[in-house]
């Protein structure tokens, strides 16, 4: 933009009128003690003082910005998924016969569960996830889990009575459907 030596920087001729830019050249100084661009922008001078002077960091207010804006989100994302479950709403303690099997789950309160199959009985635990999976481990190191919330945006409402029951690795598929109490009368006291 300014020039230092006195050839026209546009190629033109020796002879020819200086342009706007040529005008302002670092050779000719006003008398005055203002900068050559006093009238096109604010003197070099000025800039140093405002960034030397009081005031908040530009580096600062960007990276406190930057933690703001980050809390914001991981607070909009968190809302967001506390709306889809509702985890009280899950009933899944209670026994549990698969379908066309000799197989059966006792999901008991304190988180264990007893898997019964022809004759064959093995313990292990089961947890409900904060996404609506039950995630069952039997102490034989198998692993089985079952989606029981009902997908986000989903037309008809899950069976809160049944759940297929899917087989880590092989993802062997069971249905499961819960049995109901049995309507014996109460012991005597």
């Amino acid at each position: 933009m300014f020039s230092t030596d006195e050839t026209p920087s546009t190629g033109g001729a020796p002879g020819d009128a200086p342009s706007a830019d040529e005008a302002h050249s670092t050779d000719e100084v006003p008398s005055t003690g203002e900068s050559p661009s006093a009238d096109v922008a604010p003197s070099i001078d000025i800039i140093a003082r405002r960034r030397n002077g009081p005031g908040i960091p530009v580096s600062a207010l960007v990276g406190f910005l930057s933690v703001i804006g980050l809390l914001g989100l991981i607070a909009i994302g968190g809302w967001s998924l506390s709306g889809n479950i509702k985890l009280n709403t899950i009933p899944v303690v209670g026994e549990w016969q698969a379908k066309g099997k000799a197989w059966r789950l006792d999901l008991r309160p304190d988180k264990t569960v007893v898997s019964s199959s022809e004759g064959d009985t093995e313990e292990g635990v089961y947890r409900v996830d904060y996404f609506g999976n039950l995630w069952v481990t039997l102490k034989s190191g198998k692993i089985y889990s079952a989606n029981l919330a009902p997908p986000q945006n989903a037309l008809a409402p899950t069976i809160q009575d049944r759940f297929d029951l899917v087989e880590s690795g092989s993802d062997a598929v069971t249905v499961f459907d819960k049995l109901q109490p049995s309507a014996s009368p109460a012991p005597p006291k």
